[in-house]
């Protein structure tokens, strides 16, 4: 068949298809808001040749404050006094901010910026300074918690082509002790906060993974600690949200997640990948969702090679490969 003369929407890769054999929050979520966009990015393994800026940014962000965490709360500068101890963990932070961001350049007029990266992580010690934070990471071996992350089999579903038991990966920036209670921790950027802002975590499935993830590792761990900062040209806005998952809305993910993998085996079979980002709005999401160039066309195909390049992001050692 020729796919030009006769284009199959997609549902033809030009690479031989594979299906994940670990999912994740994120890989979920893709599936969830649009199949189509799971089968090009997760079963043919094309994403696109540009970062994101706010990806690209968050990522640096990210880097930056487990730095920073690893020095301050672990013993690389323990007998040093504390402003002394805060300035060289947060200039390791910024050393591994400027390494992640690398040479990237954002968008004219962007807030998420080179310059704005350093300031906000500068702004976090002032808002938080972490002697006096009262969010701290747990210490396991007397290395501070930072960056957990977790490996689970999903019960019911084995992988569509090997047999194997298929995998759920999760990754959280710190687990941390909060009033008693163990807590998963992640840091969020955003544009603005808010009522929105704050109210989205609330039953977010995200957290409610880690939180599984940690307690099939043993962990007690009651919920989440969200903490957000909007990058703006000329100021920093930061807020604090608390969430609780009780064994009922853990209970109910674990139903969900079968569920899930269920359909993604089933349309694996099928060949089938509705696009429901259409009906749900799923399309403008995060800026717009990369792969509507593809489903615009009548032959996806030929663009491809020109606005992706072949490749899966793997989330047990979260790299491209």
């Amino acid at each position: 068949m020729n796919s030009t003369t006769n284009p199959t929407f997609g549902t033809s890769a030009a690479h031989a298809p594979e299906f994940p054999a670990v999912l994740s929050s994120s890989i979920r979520e893709a599936f969830s808001l649009c199949p189509r966009k799971f089968e090009w990015e997760q079963i043919n393994g094309w994403i696109g040749k540009e970062d994101n800026e706010h990806l690209k940014f968050g990522s640096a962000y990210a880097a930056g404050l487990e730095s920073y965490r690893r020095s301050y709360y672990g013993g690389k500068y323990r007998e040093m006094s504390l402003a002394d101890r805060l300035s060289n963990s947060l200039a390791d932070g910024i050393y591994a901010a400027i390494i992640d961001y690398g040479d990237y350049e954002p968008p004219e007029g962007s807030a998420k910026n080179y310059e704005r990266l350093i300031g906000a992580l500068v702004e976090y010690t002032l808002q938080y300074p972490p002697a006096t934070d009262s969010c701290k990471p747990s210490m396991f071996q007397g290395e501070p918690r930072v960056e957990f992350s977790f490996t689970i089999e999903i019960p019911q579903v084995p992988h569509p082509i090997t047999g194997d038991p298929l995998l759920f990966s999760g990754r959280c920036d710190m687990l941390s002790e909060y009033n008693k209670g163990l807590f998963i921790f992640d840091d969020k950027t955003t544009g603005s906060l808010g009522p929105s802002w704050a109210n989205q975590w609330r039953l977010r499935s995200q957290f409610t993974a880690y939180t599984v993830g940690a307690q099939e590792h043993g962990l007690a761990v009651v919920g989440a600690i969200i903490r957000g900062i909007a990058i703006l040209k000329t100021k920093y806005n930061l807020a604090e949200v608390i969430v609780h998952r009780p064994p009922h809305i853990v209970d109910a993910w674990k139903e969900r997640l079968i569920h899930d993998a269920q359909r993604m085996v089933e349309m694996w079979h099928s060949g089938y990948w509705p696009q429901y980002g259409q009906e749900n709005g799923g399309c403008g999401q995060y800026g717009g969702c990369p792969y509507q160039v593809l489903c615009e066309s009548i032959a996806p195909e030929g663009y491809l090679k020109v606005y992706f390049q072949h490749a899966r992001w793997d989330p047990v050692i979260r790299e491209i490969r």
